[in-house]
């Protein structure tokens, strides 16, 4: 059932009768290659204005036209038929508005655009990677893991095949006749064929570069195979092709832009990226430590210890660990990273117009001299107007810090979490832990700083703002914005210097706050149907915050278009009781999803956890090295709500854990 933004549970507001419609129409693809990363984009954001919801079919396969990555998983190649049903109240505006479109052969994804260059020594200072905002371990989690995504067309091609016992001299037609470099198979290689790469660590004298649709896999996945830039120079480089990448570990690249990976339109799955440095000089900054990825896809990966960082004392850096222009990332997990110059955006992500989904983005730090945005994830707008999107992502225990010790410093440092603007939208996410700290200036946004974005359907808790000399941090929760739009969300149990602390309005703004749990710190004349009541969750201090029954954030919510048929961070249908509940978890009736929590490692180096379930159910727990290879641990009914659980076999710094019913 489609709603108002306001709801049900809004009484006393006045309501303007509109009129809810219906428009179809059937298209025939006619962009060169189909409907790639670009033209999505620029679907996207044609739809984005109208508060809508849009379907689009092509051979029976739907996905929303509010998604990039939904968009491009439907395969639309030249000549497909595509159907596209768009309902709201703007409908027929919309509908024409993709005529127009589909009539251009969507000629605007490919005239003004800008990317920067692959050469390390001229990478390009174009407009997108400057923006309004100038001043600005062990990994865990039950990570929700999509299925592998490719984008390159589908025929039999030839398997060439790459060992290290090979030689270049050979066909590299079979093993026997295996080349030694990967280079020279990949140069061999025509459109539709496979690299096929066995065992070892492969030193690179240069990045491999790839330049035709082809398809470069390992043969037994990343703990077996590596990519070894030697700190000297970039691991891999896809340049503008459907090329797929898959199941290595790519460490020790450098460069100014992908220090690991440059990903142009290509797709980089089921790989560890790790450290890897992106640096910058007196002429660029540093971008994407690990990856950098323009219109492509980056799925099943760990992105792990990598950097972005300048030599030069005025250059910025971007994506310690990715930077993402017109792309998607997902079901990824990005830890450690780490951005540092004078001023930085996003330690984890970057994003710009970019979509991150299903991932998990943890213990990041960013270090700035004047300032430093989102320690966890930096998002805003790209040239072609797209904004950037998360999903369905856990952020957790990223750190953003301002170094400056100035007694008169203007330094800041905001979002300790997530620092985001320009329409960008938070959805179905846990935002939890994240600090932005000073030693003097300002600090502001503990969880998330926002100016004329949306945040919708999140948790945002146990996040704090704090500066030593400087003026008291503020927004412990959420700094607010010029327009900024909040939906469904909890907001609680947040501080900054000035003691609890869940919001801080920008006096010159216009935030709405519509049906959410936000506490008593936003004025009043804000809010439409909000609560400051506890909201019950079932175990906070252990991590777990589904909530109980009897919570008064269960079906408190206002149901938004898209929510029909989408899930919650856990897995669980947003409308499964007719209302939607706040927060990124719905309540199941009969008890919640399984959850594992509060990860720590014994003196013994064995890893131990907490399982909280339903009395009585069996669960399944499996563990992983590669995000991969899933093997079970055990099999238990549980015995009551929580119970402890030891790995006795873990030897492993990096190890994933997972929980199945």
């Amino acid at each position: 059932m489609l709603m108002n933004a306001v709801g049900a549970r809004s009484p006393g507001l006045s309501r303007v009768q509109t009129v809810v419609q219906t428009v179809h129409r059937s298209f025939v693809v006619t962009v060169e290659h189909g409907l790639h990363a670009r033209p999505c984009a620029l679907l996207v954001k044609t739809l984005h204005p109208f508060r809508l919801a849009v379907e689009v079919e092509v051979n029976g396969e739907k996905a929303s036209g509010n998604s990039i990555l939904g968009l491009m998983a439907l395969g639309a190649g030249y000549g497909s038929k595509m159907s596209v049903t768009i309902v709201g109240t703007d409908a027929p505006q919309a509908m024409a508005a993709v005529e127009h479109l589909f009539k251009t052969h969507f000629e605007e994804a490919y005239t003004g655009r800008a990317q920067p260059s692959t050469d390390n020594n001229h990478a390009s200072r174009s407009g997108h990677f400057r923006t309004a905002h100038s001043i600005l371990s062990v990994l865990f989690g039950s990570l929700c893991i999509a299925g592998l995504l490719t984008c390159g067309e589908s025929r039999a091609g030839t398997i060439r095949y790459v060992s290290p016992g090979g030689n270049d001299s050979n066909a590299g037609t079979s093993w026997v006749l295996a080349k030694q470099s990967i280079q020279a198979a990949v140069d061999n290689a025509a459109v539709g064929d496979t690299v096929l790469v066995t065992n070892g660590v492969y030193l690179l004298s240069n990045p491999i570069k790839i330049s035709n649709a082809i398809q470069l896999s390992s043969v037994n996945g990343s703990g077996a195979t590596v990519l070894d830039g030697q700190k000297i120079r970039r691991c891999v480089t896809i340049d503008g092709v459907a090329a797929t990448v898959s199941g290595f570990t790519i460490r020790n690249g450098r460069a100014v832009v992908g220090g690991g990976v440059y990903c142009n339109e290509g797709t980089l799955q089921s790989c560890l990226v790790v450290n890897n440095l992106a640096v910058g000089d007196d002429f660029n900054d540093g971008q994407g430590g690990g990856i950098y990825l323009a219109y492509g896809v980056v799925s099943n990966c760990v992105i792990l210890s990598n950097a972005a960082e300048s030599t030069n004392a005025y250059q910025g850096a971007w994506g310690g660990g990715a930077y993402c222009y017109g792309g998607v990332i997902q079901g990824c997990v990005v830890s450690n990273n780490l951005c540092r110059a004078d001023n930085v955006f996003g330690a984890g992500v970057a994003l710009s117009g970019g979509e991150l989904r299903n991932s998990r983005v943890t213990g990041n730090l960013g270090m700035a001299v004047s300032g430093a945005a989102g320690g966890g994830i930096y998002a805003t707008i790209m040239q072609l107007s797209v904004p950037s999107l998360v999903d369905s992502c856990v952020v957790s225990d990223n750190t953003v810090t301002a170094t400056d010790s100035w007694s008169y410093t203007t330094a800041s440092a905001q979002g300790g979490g997530l620092s985001i603007g320009n329409s960008t939208t938070i959805r179905n996410s846990l935002i939890v832990r994240n600090s932005a700290k000073a030693v003097a200036g300002f600090t502001s946004g503990g969880g998330v700083w926002t100016s004329g974005s949306t945040i919708e359907s999140c948790t945002v808790v146990d996040n704090n703002s704090t500066t030593q000399n400087g003026n008291p941090g503020r927004g412990g929760g959420v700094t607010w914005g010029y327009n900024d739009q909040c939906y469904n969300n909890i907001i609680r149990f947040n501080s900054a210097d000035n003691g609890p602390d869940n919001s801080e309005v920008n006096p010159f703004s216009y935030p709405m706050f519509v049906n959410s749990d936000i506490g008593p710190s936003v004025p009043v004349t804000n809010m439409l149907n909000c609560t400051s009541a506890d909201p019950l969750f079932v175990n906070a201090s252990e991590g777990n915050y589904q909530l109980q029954p009897g919570s008064p954030c269960l079906n408190f919510g206002t149901n938004l278009a898209w929510m029909a048929g989408a899930l919650d961070l856990a897995g669980t249908a947003r409308l499964s009781a007719g209302l939607v509940d706040l927060g990124c978890y719905e309540q199941i009736v009969g008890g919640n999803p399984p959850t594992l929590v509060a990860l720590s490692r014994a003196s013994t180096g064995k890893y131990e956890f907490l399982l909280n379930g339903t009395p009585g159910r069996d669960y399944t727990i499996e563990y992983s090295l590669t995000l991969t290879n899933w093997i079970s641990l055990l099999v238990t009914n549980a015995p009551g709500g929580q119970m402890r659980i030891i790995d006795t076999n873990a030897t492993n710094d990096l190890r994933f854990y997972r929980v199945l019913n």
